[in-house]
């Protein structure tokens, strides 16, 4: 009885054993099945990761700065990012159209497609000369120095002017300059007893010539130059020509061609106008007036050098007759055959003349004009100058 006791308790004891074991066997075998699991779910998370890093996921920014707008581009396209918004500045760091500054910077980390916002430099930087003639150094200094420039040669001459007064500059009035350019002076050194001398005007502005004759105890007139081919608004000619002994008070003239449609104010022109005697039965007497902008009007046509006997002469259809006369702002040239308006030049600034033709009246006795050459003997009195127009 004993011996079966022993062995019921060795069998159960086996039998607890071999439950033990079991699910032991059974729990070891789950356990490695979900590590297993999430092994495969991992390695299928990270692919997934990978694949939207090359399709969307971030790229480190290129440096672009220094470079030409188009190889930026160029650049940015390569690394999966575009150009944003351009904004210009002057600079003379870059050269024109070249990448100065870029947001985000350089080595940052960012989504692939992302814009990048970029500075380009538009080139240097050009200041206007500030306009100094007339000041007296010191506040040509102050001036100079707040618009960012700098002074440059202080050249001093004899003259009228009070000492330390400003009588030309170099570059001239609103001429560009880069940022701390110089800016060269004419000064006065206020010693006026000495002889004025006609200085070279010839190749100058308007403004630096007008500011070295202010120097000048004498009448500076402009004129306007009719050469097409000439550079506008410098000294193209003056009367007298340089090195020449002034007088006070005396009368300098100086010719610019200004642009169409903005002559100088106060300015004078010099035309010459030339008129051919019309075909009549008899030579006509012929007359030239002047009417100036006031309405006054003189006789500058025939003059009394050329009466004969105390009569105005007649010329032969095909006669030229050149009237040469100054003017400002507006005049108009009538020439008269036997006493009738024949034609008429109307100058205003620095247009072309309004020419206008009379018509013969009906019943007048005209000569058909001929193959045959016609008469050219060329009659050139001294040039007549209007006085200046009444103020307004």
């Amino acid at each position: 009885m004993g011996r079966v006791l022993l062995d019921a308790i060795a069998e159960t004891v086996l039998g607890v054993i071999l439950f033990c074991f079991r699910f032991l066997f059974w729990s070891v075998r789950w356990t490695f099945a979900v590590i297993c699991f999430v092994a495969i779910m991992a390695a299928a998370a990270w692919f997934v990761f990978n694949e939207a890093v090359k399709t969307k996921g971030h790229v480190t920014v290129p440096n672009v700065v220094g470079l030409d707008v188009t190889r930026a581009q160029f650049v940015l396209a390569e690394a999966g990012l575009e150009i944003g918004k351009q904004t210009q500045v002057k600079t003379e760091q870059y050269p024109e159209y070249h990448v100065v500054l870029q947001r985000p910077a350089a080595d940052k980390v960012v989504r692939g497609g992302k814009k990048i916002n970029i500075t380009i430099s538009s080139g240097k930087e050009f200041l206007p000369a500030p306009d100094l003639a007339g000041k007296t150094l010191d506040a040509a200094r102050t001036e100079i120095e707040g618009a960012r420039l700098a002074i440059g040669t202080i050249a001093r001459i004899p003259s009228a002017a009070p000492r330390d007064v400003i009588l030309a500059q170099d570059p001239g009035f609103s001429r560009e300059l880069l940022v701390g350019g110089e800016v060269n002076l004419l000064v006065s050194d206020g010693r006026g007893d000495l002889p004025m001398i006609m200085p070279d005007l010839l190749g100058k502005s308007v403004a630096d010539a007008q500011a070295i004759l202010v120097s000048f105890d004498v009448k500076a007139v402009p004129y306007m130059a009719d050469r097409p081919d000439d550079p506008y608004d410098i000294v193209l000619d003056q009367v007298p020509d340089d090195g020449t002994l002034l007088q006070a008070g005396q009368e300098v003239r100086y010719y610019v061609r200004t642009r169409a449609g903005a002559p100088m104010a106060n300015a004078w022109r010099s035309v010459s106008v030339e008129y051919v005697v019309p075909p009549t039965s008899a030579a006509p007497e012929v007359r030239a007036d002047i009417v100036d902008h006031g309405g006054a009007r003189s006789t500058v046509f025939p003059l009394p050098a050329h009466f004969l006997d105390g009569r105005p002469p007649r010329y032969a259809p095909g006669t030229t007759i050149r009237i040469p006369f100054d003017f400002q702002n507006q005049a108009t040239l009538e020439f008269y055959a036997d006493g009738m308006l024949n034609r008429s030049y109307y100058y205003e600034g620095d247009k072309d003349p309004v020419v206008s033709d009379i018509a013969a009246p009906p019943g007048s006795d005209v000569i058909t004009p001929t193959d045959e050459e016609p008469l050219v003997t060329v009659f050139e009195p001294t040039a007549t100058r209007l006085g200046p127009p009444p103020a307004p």
